[in-house]
Order: C-alpha cells, then sequence, then structure tokens
C-alpha cells in the first residue's frame, strides 16, 4: 500500500523504521555513501544519545572504506558530518568524527569549498575543532602535530574574524601556544605586536610581549643577541610604565625595570 493509502506514518514510526533500516543494513547495504547517509539522517532526528553515540561509531568504522564513494559529493557530505557533530556529547565520539570530517575536509577541491560554505560555516567549523584541540591539548604529553593544528585554526580564526575584539582572544590565545607550549617564541612575538596593532591601549598585551621578550632572551644561546632582548625587554616595561595611569601596573612594570638592570644589563 501507498503512503496515501495507509495515513500519514507518525514520528515515532518513521524513526523507528529507520532505524531498523540503519540497524539490519548494516551487513546488506552495499552503497557505503548511502549506508552513511542514513545512519547521518538518523542521527540527526534521535535524541537518543545510546542511539548517537552508536551512529558515530559505525560512520567512523565505515567512514575508511569508502572515501571512493565521496568523489564528487565532498562538500554536501561533510556539511552533513558537521552537523551531526554538534548533537554528539561524549568527546571520544566527537573527536573520532572530527578525524574524519578533518580528513574528508582536506579532499574538498577550493572551488567546491567557496561554493558549499560560507564564513559563518566556516567560523563554527573551526571553533568545533578548536574545542575538541583544546581539551586534547590540556594534556602536557599532547603530540607537536596537534599543537600545531590548533596554531593553524587559531590562525584561520583571527583571519576571518571580523571585529577586532574577536580577532584578539584568538591572537592571545595562538601566542600562549606558541610561547609555551611549541616554543616559537620569535613568532608569538609577532602575534602579539599584531594584537598590539589592533587595540594599542590593551595592557594585557603589553605584559605578555614584554614575558616573551624575557623568554627569548633567556633562551638566546648567543650573548649579543641575548643583550639585544633584554635591551628590548627593558625598554618595553618601561614603556609600560610611562604609558599606563593605574598604580598597580606602573609598579610592576618599574619592578621588571629593575630586576633586569641588576639581574642582566649589568652582568653585559
Amino acid at each position: 500500500k501507498t503512503i496515501a493509502e495507509v495515513g500519514e506514518i507518525s514520528r515515532e514510526d518513521q524513526l523507528a523504521i529507520l532505524k531498523r533500516i540503519v540497524v539490519s543494513g548494516e551487513m546488506t547495504i552495499r552503497d557505503e555513501l548511502l549506508y552513511l547517509e542514513l545512519s547521518i539522517m538518523y542521527g540527526l532526528v534521535t535524541s537518543s544519545e545510546e542511539d548517537l553515540r552508536e551512529i558515530a561509531e559505525r560512520i567512523v568504522e565505515r567512514f575508511d572504506g569508502c572515501g571512493y564513494s565521496f568523489k564528487g559529493n565532498e562538500a554536501s557530505f561533510l556539511i552533513r558530518l558537521d552537523q551531526i557533530l554538534s548533537r554528539i556529547d561524549r568527546f571520544e565520539d566527537k573527536k573520532a568524527l572530527l578525524e574524519k570530517i578533518r580528513l574528508l575536509d582536506k579532499s574538498v577541491p577550493e572551488s567546491v569549498n567557496e561554493i558549499c560554505s560560507d564564513e559563518s560555516n566556516d567560523i563554527e567549523l573551526i571553533k568545533k575543532r578548536i574545542s575538541v584541540s583544546e581539551s586534547r591539548s590540556k594534556n602536557r604529553n599532547a603530540s607537536r602535530e596537534d599543537l600545531e593544528e590548533l596554531a593553524r585554526d587559531y590562525e584561520r580564526l583571527i583571519e576571518i574574524l571580523q571585529l577586532p575584539e574577536d580577532k584578539l582572544v584568538y591572537i592571545r590565545k595562538l601566542g600562549v601556544l606558541l610561547r609555551d607550549r611549541l616554543e616559537e617564541h620569535h613568532k608569538a612575538l609577532e602575534i602579539f605586536e599584531k594584537g598590539l596593532r589592533l587595540r594599542g591601549d590593551d595592557v594585557s598585551l603589553w605584559l605578555v610581549k614584554g614575558m616573551t621578550l624575557e623568554k627569548i632572551a633567556k633562551t638566546e644561546r648567543e650573548p649579543d643577541r641575548a643583550s639585544l632582548y633584554w635591551k628590548m625587554a627593558y625598554n618595553h616595561y618601561h614603556a609600560i610604565a610611562e604609558t599606563f595611569e593605574e598604580q598597580e601596573i606602573k609598579l610592576a612594570a618599574i619592578e621588571k625595570c629593575a630586576m633586569i638592570q641588576s639581574e642582566r644589563l649589568t652582568k653585559i
């Protein structure tokens, strides 16, 4: 019988039918792309957290064996995966699915990417990746590759965000990541200087730039270059003391100048 003859199928019945198709079709549906499409379709409408976890696991398990099926459909499929990602709460499932999204994202041609994703979608996808990557990076044993990937996502957001205040959030994050975790001190210095060009009255940026100059000076192997960066740090803190009226900031900057003068510059 047709649907018109039997009447409208309830939402509960639709979900039950779709779930049976996904579960029973795991072994019988040979079209990988169709199976993954049905799995995503069910994942987008179900309210069951357990079912969502199972859907995420199925997508991850079947993904690697069907790369050829995405030919010509990468961009639309990427959007569908992104939609289901936002519904998954468990970190392990989100992380595994996100890795597949990253792989697919790299295979999408630029021309297709430009057509199928606008800037706002791009921003939200990057923010989701950052959320997962930041959780992973809290582990002090996080790999350098993971940290570099997080840095690239920060850089991408800084490029596409429009408001200076929004950019500054990720400029601070990127600078600290480069300085303290990746130990790319000179690049971190460039990032903080970029932030100061956006907002020259932000005392927090002045202070982190000063700390970065100190770190460069401490790690510089050549005495002459170390001396140069200690002088730069001294001059920078002196400028902070002259620029800002807040007593606490002024005193902290003066203390830094005194420390650098007595412990570093007098030894040169």
